[in-house]
């Protein structure tokens, strides 16, 4: 997939999210007024129902047990005067009750000239339900006086969220799910556009690689067919041994690409032994020297480690070294100098690669044990590779139980340092 068709996807979903995220928003903001609204009206209706419940009482209807008795009144005495606050308490609690209302709330009927309250439970609320949306007048059972009945709610937003929170959540979690949906498909459609890329970079490194060898093996039989050459015992020798080193070398190309295979499919087995760490190092030190020398580099060997010997697979430790010197000599593009170390630290035996390379930023330094994985050099293709190496290197120490670790800054070199646990038992108590 082209990278602007990829990007065009992304935006064009990306607007198709905010948009329902956006509309599902003013859904729920549209039920919120709308239950507001409803529940105003509600409440309002409630409470002029309780005013009129109160007024019917008027005309000294009052039952016994709701009636005044330490003030004296006559039939102009304004109805408010002539009931207990019990009264006016059951009245607002059964309406409410109706409403299936259970919050806390504060009440009281107030003279409007005044501002005094004649009766309720307005205890530390008085200015906010004097102040209240909740009025109903009383001005019918009075001459000249002006009555309210008031009533104020200490969390009203509360009440109504609470009617809508099913449906709040539902949104809530339809929401979610859209974000982490689109999150993961456009990180799922990134990661395999990405790794396109890189087996297609991994194809044509491979190609490359394939043709060179390929290419000087059939110049070199085209050489031997020639009658001259024939004759020349010298020349026959020279290019046979031509053919056996890139027929070696498309063998070893051939085998780190099926080893990979193996190590993904998880069917490597480790034919663990008893190995000396300073005889792999001294070794692959030897055998790269005479590369590091051609260049007229230096490589040497610090071989610091008091206890050096681990359980493991021989062959597979000698990959993981020479994989590490190769890339250290590969990646410098002045004189190389290489140094390798080895220490002991928590139970381990530490091989240190040491090199004068390119080094390698702090980005790609997350990625480049990734299978495939190549640090980008933008149109130059001077080093060769599969990017295949630190990733088999990686897995096989792993697999011996052992770490890596990488300590590099661009322009200055790399560290490559591995962790090999030293061994602590017997190998026939390893084996077990």
């Amino acid at each position: 997939m082209k990278r602007y068709v990829l990007i065009l996807i992304i935006l064009t979903t990306s607007f198709a999210l905010i948009g329902s995220v956006i509309i599902q928003i003013y859904w729920v903001k549209k039920g919120y007024n709308l239950r507001e609204e409803l529940f105003d009206s509600s409440v309002n209706i409630e409470l002029k129902t309780v005013v009129n419940e109160i007024l019917s009482y008027q005309n000294n209807e009052i039952p016994e047990e709701y009636k005044r008795k330490d003030i004296p009144c006559d039939e102009t005495t304004p109805v408010v005067y002539k009931i207990k606050p019990q009264l006016l308490d059951s009245l607002v609690q059964k309406h409410l009750h109706e409403l299936e209302v259970s919050a806390d709330y504060a009440y009281g009927i107030y003279e409007d000239s005044t501002k005094e309250f004649i009766i309720g439970h307005y205890q530390g609320y008085a200015k906010k339900v004097k102040n209240s949306r909740y009025q109903a007048s009383l001005s019918c059972a009075t001459d000249n006086q002006q009555y309210y009945l008031a009533l104020y709610f200490s969390d009203r937003q509360g009440i109504i969220l609470d009617e809508l929170s099913g449906w709040v959540i539902l949104s809530l979690i339809f929401i979610l799910i859209l974000i982490i949906g689109f999150y993961f498909s456009a990180n799922t459609m990134l990661k395999q556009k990405k790794l396109s890329e890189m087996k297609n970079d991994f194809v044509n490194n491979m190609t490359h690689e394939f043709k060179t060898p390929i290419s000087t093996v059939n110049l070199t039989g085209e050489m031997l067919l020639k009658e001259k050459v024939l004759q020349d015992k010298e020349k026959v020798k020279r290019y046979t041994r031509i053919i056996l080193d890139e027929n070696n070398r498309l063998k070893k190309q051939v085998e780190q690409v099926l080893q990979i295979a193996v190590i993904d499919r998880g069917e490597f087995k480790l034919k663990r032994n008893p190995v000396d760490i300073h005889d792999i190092v001294s070794s692959q030190v030897n055998t790269y020297g005479v590369l590091v020398r051609e260049r007229d580099g230096q490589i040497s060997k610090h071989l610091n480690a008091e206890e050096y010997e681990v359980i493991g697979d021989r062959t597979h430790l000698e990959n993981i070294v020479s994989n590490l010197l190769d890339n250290a000599n590969k990646y410098v593009t002045d004189t190389p100098h290489i140094h390798v170390y080895t220490s002991n630290k928590n139970s381990s035996v530490v091989v240190s690669v040491q090199d004068n390379g390119i080094g390698i930023d702090a980005e790609n330094q997350k990625q480049i044990f990734k299978n495939l994985y190549r640090v980008p050099t933008g149109n130059i293709h001077n080093v060769k590779g599969f990017g295949l190496g630190l990733y088999y290197v990686k897995q096989m120490v792993e697999a011996h139980g052992g770490t890596i670790s990488l300590d590099s800054e661009p322009g200055i070199g790399s560290t490559f340092s591995v962790y090999l646990p030293i061994k602590q038992q017997s190998y026939e108590e390893q084996q077990k």
